[in-house]
């Protein structure tokens, strides 16, 4: 091997000379740069296909260098630099600029392995920017970066399937950001967008599906802090958001079209007030309208939201798959103002749904309306209380299905409780605990409009089937408070030409149950009944008709009640050979309880505790209930 000689270093001395350099000119007229960075966990490639520098007087004394940079990739990408910049202070002063980028190659450089950022990947898309950079001669402090303008055009990102996120940006346009590193805080002047289209998929459970496999490492926690922001304006117009929702592994989609987003002075310092006003169309058709004041720290909300006309039934993938129920046509109009302070949220408006139909899971009618009004509703989580003036209910109809395994079909409407759940006999007993937890209901008063249900039992035959109809009515005063007494007043045909007509006091919200009724009931044709007594009296009804007055009076668990009962000519048909029918003279009986009229009379009253009810004997009919 070759040796060389031992060098000794100069001996040092007291007296030190500044080296000092001076270069008049310096210029590089068409150069080039291959630039290949494999120190990560991707190769960084970029090409510069021409670079043009110049640097006037270049010198190490405490005096500005005048420069300029330019280059040019082989995709015809454009980036330039120029100022000033001084070595002994070191501080500069720089314009910069870069035009005709593609958004290709960023991902390149600042992506990640799979080239991309945050489970984002390019598609397409250009940009082009300008700015300064400065950095004071004092020690310690970043040099501030200012962007003059901002300019992305024709973005989109790449995806493998359509539930991910995907977007379509045709122009964005930022103003005038200041970037403060040293006190990390973002100011950005204007942001402006339009005809952006963003897609973004919620999976069965309605969690956000991000593909984030392909992301960057999250910072460590110690090293990263939060940054101040603040946007002065923001807006947007003719944008849509796509909300993709998976249900029964299909993907439905609904769309909101935004008209125009005006967002003002978005930040989130302390005491900061935002304004946000968006005009945009619900499924191409329903309106849906904001108006919002808020504060990030703390945070505040006031909201006015106006909806006309959503329809529901496009909304059914985000009806949760436990509740057993399809809305098969429905519009949802509401407005509210709702504020929230201090852990406190206040609700204020009306709500109104038209041409409601619900089905169970068998796809029968469960329940329509034509019309559900709620006006002057209130809701208040500081004081527990929801509010409401008046519920109108505008030809509303119920149907109850007893289903051929003597299944109700609501059984199957909401999800089973859990049996492991904490049941009331292991809940405290603590009273003054349970007290303080619950929210009082007040609805001053509902009102119903020819409303029906109907009744059908398939689990005899034949069938039986009955209805309740042209049901009208008040009721009045339904709270919750334990002292409250509702006034209701009601009445409607039963079966086409029984009367119904209800009028008392109740109180059904409230834990200490209280009622207070008379019910009486004209001219109830019997042969419906006929499946019934056919089935477990032995006899099938062929003739007959019934009054009631019935008056019952319950006080928490006290039970009181009177019922009247005058059969008019009831007769029955053949016996049957029912299994399930008792073992009974009943025409015998009838016919012994009938006068010359035709007319039975039974009058039953019943009293007790309704934990363990009994019923006394009449002293009238002398029979044994």
């Amino acid at each position: 091997g070759i040796k060389y000689p031992k060098i000794n270093p100069p001996e040092q001395t007291e007296e030190v000379t500044e080296f000092n350099l001076d270069i008049a000119l310096i210029d590089i007229n068409k150069g080039a740069i291959n630039f290949n960075d494999n120190t990560s966990e991707k190769q960084i490639n970029l090409d510069l296909r021409e670079i043009l520098f110049h640097h006037d007087s270049f010198t190490t004394l405490d005096n500005n260098n005048l420069f300029s940079l330019s280059f040019v990739t082989n995709k015809d990408e454009k980036a330039a630099i120029e100022g000033n910049f001084n070595l002994v202070q070191s501080s500069f002063n720089l314009n910069w600029s870069i035009d005709d980028f593609t958004t290709e190659t960023i991902f390149h450089i600042v992506g990640d392995s799979h080239e991309s950022i945050s489970g984002i990947k390019n598609k397409s898309g250009n940009f082009k920017a300008n700015g300064t950079l400065i950095n004071s001669e004092e020690d310690g402090l970043l040099p501030s970066l200012k962007v003059n303008n901002f300019e992305m055009k024709d973005f989109s990102n790449e995806t493998d399937d359509e539930k991910q996120l995907s977007a379509s940006i045709p122009v964005l346009s930022l103003n005038n950001i200041e970037v403060d590193l040293n006190n990390q805080s973002i100011k950005i002047e204007s942001v402006i967008t339009e005809s952006t289209l963003l897609a973004v998929s919620f999976d069965e459970d309605a969690h956000l599906i991000f593909d984030q496999s392909k992301s960057l490492q999250a910072p460590n926690d110690e090293q990263s802090s939060e940054w101040n922001y603040t946007i002065k304006s923001i807006k947007a117009s003719n944008s849509t958001l796509n909300l993709n929702k998976i249900k029964n592994t299909e993907l439905n989609t609904n769309n909101i079209i935004f008209n125009s987003i005006d967002v003002t002075n978005l930040s989130n310092l302390k005491n900061q007030t935002t304004d946000i006003v968006v005009k945009s169309k619900v499924d191409s058709d329903a309106i849906l309208e904001l108006n919002t004041q808020l504060n990030f720290v703390p945070f505040e909300l006031t909201n006015k939201i106006k909806v006309n006309g959503i329809n529901l039934s496009k909304w059914q993938a985000w009806v949760p798959n436990d509740i057993q129920l399809e809305v098969a046509s429905g519009l949802l109009s509401l407005e509210q103002d709702i504020s929230y302070k201090n852990e406190n949220i206040v609700s204020d408006g009306w709500f109104k749904f038209n041409q409601l139909k619900l089905l169970d899971q068998q796809k029968q009618s469960f329940f329509s309306i034509n019309q559900l009004d709620l006006t002057d509703t209130t809701i208040n989580s500081n004081s527990k209380t929801i509010s409401v003036s008046s519920i109108v209910l505008d030809n509303a109809q119920g149907d109850i299905i007893v289903t051929e395994d003597k299944q109700l079909n609501i059984n199957n409407l909401m999800p089973k409780a859990d049996d492991n759940a904490e049941t009331p006999a292991k809940k405290s007993t603590d009273t003054s605990a349970i007290e303080k937890d619950e929210w009082i209901i007040d609805i001053k008063e509902v009102e119903l409009i020819d409303a029906k249900t109907s009744l059908t039992d398939k689990s005899i035959q034949p069938n039986y089937q009955t209805e309740l109809s042209q049901l009208n009515g008040k009721i009045k005063g339904l709270s919750s408070e334990n002292l409250s007494k509702a006034d209701i007043q009601l009445s409607g045909l039963l079966d086409t030409y029984g009367k119904l007509n209800i009028e008392g006091q109740i109180n059904p919200l409230s834990e200490k149950a209280f009622t207070d009724i008379a019910i009486n009931i004209e001219n109830l044709d019997l042969q419906n009944f006929s499946s019934y007594s056919g089935q477990f009296l032995g006899f099938p009804i062929t003739r007959g008709k019934v009054d009631f007055v019935l008056n019952y009076k319950l006080n928490q668990s006290l039970l009181k009640g009177l019922n009247d009962l005058s059969f008019k000519q009831l007769q029955f048909g053949d016996k049957t050979t029912s299994k399930d029918a008792v073992n009974l003279p009943l025409k015998l009986a009838v016919g012994l309880l009938t006068d010359g009229k035709g007319i039975m009379a039974i009058n039953l009253p019943v009293s007790g505790n309704i934990c363990l009810l009994y019923t006394s004997p009449s002293p009238r009919d002398g029979l044994l209930s």
